[in-house]
Order: C-alpha cells, then structure tokens, then sequence
C-alpha cells in the first residue's frame, strides 16, 4: 500500500466504499434462478434448420475470425417455420378426443368412459373400448397422428423459440437503456459450507459476452450478434467462492482480452476454463464433461445460455476493474476524481496530465473555455473539454461509462458545440426513449432545432 500515490490510494478506498454500496443495493447473483424472461439453454433448443448456432472450432481459428470480419456471420439465427395441421379425427371419434390432440408435442387420448341418461332417468356407462369399429378407427387414425408428430415436432418446438426470442426482442427495444443480452457460458457450481447452506451455493456461468438481437422481416428471422469481441468474466460472482485469488482472476481477465476467448468457442474455450477452475481452486477444483455434476467441490462445465440482465449488473466488474488499476502503476487520473476524493485537482495528478484549464460560465448555464475556443451551452467538465478536442484531430471517440455517469449531458452539450461550429448533427439510438431524454437534456434554445426522424 505504501508504493501507492497517495491520489490512487484515495481514489481506490471511493471506490472500494461504491463496490461495497452496489454489492448492498444489487446483490450478485449466485444461480439463473430470478432473470427475467427464463433463460434459455441453447443445447436445449430443437434441431432444425431455421435454427443455426455459430460456434466451435470456427470461433477459435484466427482465420476464421478474419473472414467472418469480411463476411459477418451471426452468433444465433431463428427463423420462423411453416406448421401443418394435424389430420383430423374421424367423425365417430371426435365426442371421444380430449384436448391437445393437435399438439405433437402431447400424446392423443381418449376419454376411457361416459355416462349417458336414459328415459326414466337411468344412467349408464359407455367404455370407449366397447365399440370395436372406434377402436379399430382409433388405431388407424393414431397411427397416421404419430408420424404427422414425429416431423411435425421441431417446427412445432422452434416456432416456440422463435415465439420467446421475439418476446426477448421486443423486450430489448423498450428496454434496451436498462437491460441488455448476454450469452454465456462455463457453469460453476461451488458448494458453500457454513450457516447459509445450499442458498448460498454458486450455480452460474463464469464467461459472459454482450450480444444484440436483430430481426430481419423479409426472412422473417432473429439475429443475435456480438456488441464486444471478447468475453467477460464474471469477477464479482467468482469473488463470492471460497479462496477466491484476485491475481489469479485478474491474469483470466487478461488473457480474456488477448487470446480471444469467447463463450461459443471451440477447444480454446474448453481450455480457458479448465485453466479457470483449476487455478482458483487448485485443491479440487474439476473441468467436467457431464452437465449438472453433483460433486461437492467446485466444478465447471459447458453449458452455453443466452439471458437478459440489468445493465447495471456489469457495474461491480467496471468498478472491480478499477480499483485493480489504482492498486497497480499510477495511472492518469482525471482532476475531478481527485477533487472527489478530497484532493487537490488543480495541479497535475501524473506526468503526462495537465492542469484543468478555468472553465468561465455568463450566469445563465451557458459555459465556455474561451482559450481552447470550444463552447458548450451548458455546464461542463475537463472530461467534455477532452473529448471536443479529440474530436477535432480524430473521426470518432468512444464515451463508455455506467448509467448515472453524464453520458446524455456530455452529448448534449457536444451537439452545442457542433452547431456553434455550423455543423449538423444526426443522433441515432436503439431506442426512441434514449433520444428522448437527449432532447430534453439539450439547452430550451435549442430544442426547436430538433427534428425526430423515426
């Protein structure tokens, strides 16, 4: 700790206090148990040709991963099958059918007996099985029912699944600001001894990766692509095991980003995660080849699974992320984050950071950094200062931060500073939502400026 500036070891106990505070406010989730829709486990999907999976040897192949950047190439695809009905039952026995009979997924029964009234109110019972012209009818037409069912079945089941990631879909478009897609892969069970017993055992995949569902109309089929080209491993579950190694954790989540390791992959993935559980848990810790091993120490296994998770549940990662930075060589820390942490953020925080210019405002939340000849119209920061001078020598910037952290402001007041310029300004968005919060945040003057194009 002594080897630490005294800015990183400020700034690292902030940080520890907001891991500690959204560990409280979200708790990390030990097993699938609680996502909402259910996820879904793709080796359980039905085979079928409208359902196709990318994965394997293709995603571990350098050259592979150069011609799918050519040639892109979805994780995931589903498309919506056409069904045939069912071939009726005959007449004599339609009084006799219960329900689901047109389902191939269900068996097709009878009703064993009935009960039918006479005259003088005498009751009497009818067996399906006295009619020997039914029976000899019911076995005929079950048995034209059964081969209809056996190749009606996968499109029967993938019309299910095109049915439930469409509802996935539909959920990201509304929500996709709050939630977002993730597939995943690697499940850890770990027994947890002590007084919380088996609620507090893991059960949950440790390599996660953003995706995005796209759908296609003129097919109809559902896309899932990647958002980043690398997985994520889930530090903040692996946190909650027994004898948990941050060191160790931290060269997995390094070789992450370096060797391409991606949840559908190949052999390359298979042995990532034996490296995985065999250096966390070098004592016992097993690769297994059987799903759902019941060993009582920790195991993982593949078992690829797509689900949607709150956006801020990749939050305890970020933060555990850079509290392992500040620990580490003093990197350049902003000058607001020192001010926070109750230094002084008006002198150099590194050798290569320079002091903050004085950013001068008229009094009527317009602000201005007049020797760097940029204008904002409203409040802004050295960050947003930063970013319209990068934009000046290079053609994009990336802006990534957690919600809460001013992206939406930053970018309002970047569409300031481009119409100053007399530029124009396109603003696009998953969501109609994002855009309209963005409208509001932009300064009154301006908002009638703004022309929705949806």
């Amino acid at each position: 700790m002594s080897d630490i500036p005294p800015a990183n070891r400020q700034l690292k106990r902030v940080f520890e206090y907001i891991s500690e505070l959204a560990a409280i406010r979200q708790p990390v989730k030990r097993t699938l148990n609680g996502y909402s829709p259910n996820p879904e486990f793709l080796d359980e999907w039905p085979s079928h040709p409208l359902v196709r999976v990318h994965c394997g040897e293709a995603l571990d192949n350098d050259e592979g991963q150069a011609a799918s950047r050519t040639k892109p190439e979805p994780l995931v695809r589903v498309g919506r099958p056409h069904l045939t009905p069912c071939p009726p039952p005959p007449r004599i026995l339609r009084d006799w059918m219960l329900s689901g009979w047109e389902d191939p997924t269900q068996e097709a029964r009878v009703i064993p007996s009935r009960n039918r009234r006479r005259p003088f109110d005498e009751t009497t019972t009818t067996r399906f099985s006295d009619n020997e012209e039914r029976v000899s009818v019911y076995d005929r037409w079950r048995t034209r029912r059964e081969d209809w069912a056996e190749a009606e079945r996968p499109a029967v089941l993938t019309r299910r699944l095109y049915e439930r990631v469409h509802e996935v879909w539909t959920l990201m478009r509304r929500e996709g600001d709050r939630l977002e897609l993730v597939v995943a892969d690697g499940m850890l069970q770990c027994p947890m001894s002590g007084e919380a017993g088996e609620e507090a055992a893991i059960k949950h995949p440790v390599l996660l990766q953003r995706i995005r569902a796209e759908f296609d109309p003129a097919t109809p089929e559902f896309r899932l692509w990647p958002e980043v080209d690398h997985a994520e491993l889930h530090r903040p579950l692996l946190a909650l095991a027994p004898g948990f190694d941050s060191t160790i954790a931290a060269a997995l989540a390094q070789e992450l980003e370096t060797e391409g390791v991606v949840p559908l992959g190949g052999q390359r993935t298979t042995g990532f995660l034996k490296r995985l559980v065999q250096g966390l848990f070098p004592r016992d810790g097993e690769f297994s080849e059987t799903k759902g091993d019941t060993r009582v120490h920790p195991v993982v296994w593949r078992d690829p699974v797509v689900f949607v998770r709150p956006r801020t549940a990749g939050l305890h990662t970020i933060i555990d992320s850079i509290i392992e930075d500040l620990a580490g060589d003093s990197p350049d820390i902003p000058g607001v984050l020192v001010q926070i942490a109750g230094g002084n953020g008006d002198g150099p925080v590194s050798t290569n950071q320079s002091p903050p210019p004085r950013i001068v405002g008229d009094g009527s939340g317009r602000a201005r950094a007049p020797r760097r000849d940029i204008l904002f119209s409203k409040a802004a920061n050295e960050e947003q200062l930063q970013i319209a001078k990068r934009l000046r020598k290079t053609d994009s910037v990336l802006v990534q931060g957690p919600p809460g952290t001013g992206k939406t402001h930053t970018i309002a007041n970047l569409i300031g500073h481009f119409l100053e310029e007399g530029k124009t300004v396109l603003v696009t968005s998953h969501t109609s939502k994002a855009l309209r919060v963005l409208r509001d945040q932009v300064d009154e003057r301006l908002q009638p400026l703004c022309l929705s194009v949806l």
